[in-house]
């Protein structure tokens, strides 16, 4: 573990009392807009928040009611009476949020899976870092040091391609997990991609390995190697958070696709007096790009007084 870890867990009691317990305990006071705009008002009483340490699971009382608390698990979320009397439930909760964009309300359920997916993980994290299985495999040595600091282990792709059970690569170049990693690794493990085209994974050596494929559910190929092993490619080896589920919502890719779109505008229309470099996106872009996406989400700015804006630009007023 890094330095800057051991203090962290130092100040929260020790790894080894963590380990000796089970369940913590917290009392919370939770507010803000995010409610509001959900249709979700908070009141300013105090919560007991309790969470398990060594499984994914959380729950706050009172919710909703003075005699009801929430029960929470990625699979699943409820609504109980204190005595387990089911008052709401809901399986695949995550699945709830699809399309979802800030100003979409919530249920009082996607509230309840909200609490405890985000209390859970602030209360354990510390901790969590501790636990194997999280590799990271780089080549810049300061980003290597960036992850050692944050509690990963770094490892060269050929050592972790013997240990790991799920893979992801995020790095832009191609041939990231090639035939030598598929060689060794585990049968059952998951490789897939979110940093560059499917070229990050050398799917014709993973092919020429392989003595079958078939399609075990919607964008999961399984490949069956020649030796047995089984090996599971998640949405062909494209962007998996964009290809698998539903992707970035159009109300996040549209600022994206804007600002791209006026900049190639832009030089189009001023190639004449631009030399051959690169421009960072004019300001003048950036602003109106927010100005219409604030507009469409119903938001309206403010603007200065002429007395504001003569003072900000004077020196002649303020210490």
């Amino acid at each position: 573990m890094s330095r800057l870890l051991d203090n962290v867990l130092d100040a929260h009691g020790g790894l080894q009392r963590w380990r000796s317990s089970s369940m913590l305990e917290a009392t919370i006071v939770s507010g803000g807009k995010l409610w509001q705009i959900k249709g979700q008002p908070q009141d300013p009483a105090p919560r007991r928040m309790t969470v398990a340490l060594h499984r994914e699971w959380a729950s706050v009382q009172p919710f909703g009611a003075p005699d009801q608390r929430s029960d929470f698990t990625p699979e699943r979320i409820a609504i109980e009476k204190l005595d387990g009397e089911i008052v709401a439930e809901r399986a695949n909760p995550r699945a709830s949020f699809t399309g979802h964009v800030l100003e979409t309300p919530w249920d009082p359920l996607q509230r309840a899976y909200f609490n405890g997916y985000a209390l859970w993980t602030y209360l354990t994290t510390p901790f969590l870092l501790t636990m194997p299985g999280f590799t990271v495999t780089e080549i810049d040595p300061v980003k290597g040091i960036e992850a050692v600091m944050d509690g990963f282990r770094v490892m060269p792709m050929a050592d972790a391609a013997k240990e790991g059970d799920i893979f992801i690569t995020v790095t832009g170049n191609k041939n990231v997990i090639r035939r030598e990693h598929f060689e060794v690794m585990k049968s059952g493990a998951i490789v897939c991609n979110s940093g560059h085209f499917n070229v990050e994974i050398e799917i014709p050596a993973l092919e020429a390995l392989s003595s079958g494929k078939k399609e075990v559910r919607p964008l999961v190929d399984e490949f069956l190697l020649k030796d047995g092993r089984k090996v599971y490619l998640i949405a062909e080896g494209r962007l998996v958070n964009l290809a698998t589920a539903e992707g970035h919502p159009a109300s996040v890719m549209d600022m994206s696709f804007a600002n791209q779109s006026l900049s190639a505008e832009y030089l189009v229309k001023h190639h004449k007096e631009l030399k051959p470099q690169v421009y960072v996106v004019p300001e003048h872009l950036d602003r109106e790009i927010a100005r219409l996406k604030l507009e469409s989400m119903g938001h309206r700015l403010d603007k200065l007084t002429a007395e504001q804006e003569q003072y900000l630009a004077s020196w002649q007023e303020g210490t």
